[in-house]
């Protein structure tokens, strides 16, 4: 087991929920913590849906 799962999903929900500009150019890293945490806690297919929603705001917002 890798850290504690609830306070990263507490921490990575805080940073997706906050309001501001730079959330903008974090969004992406944010989405993908999150979609290691729903990994590690055996959820792939959430897991998944979040690397996708991510590489969709990195793409679209040239972020590459």
């Amino acid at each position: 087991m890798m850290g504690n799962l609830p306070q990263a999903t507490e921490l990575f929900e805080t940073g997706l929920n906050t309001s501001s500009a730079p959330r903008l150019l974090a969004l992406p890293q944010l989405l993908l913590g999150t979609a290691l945490v729903k990994l590690i806690g055996g959820d792939p297919d959430q897991a998944k849906a979040l690397v996708n929603e991510a590489e969709e705001l990195a793409t679209e917002h040239h972020l590459k």
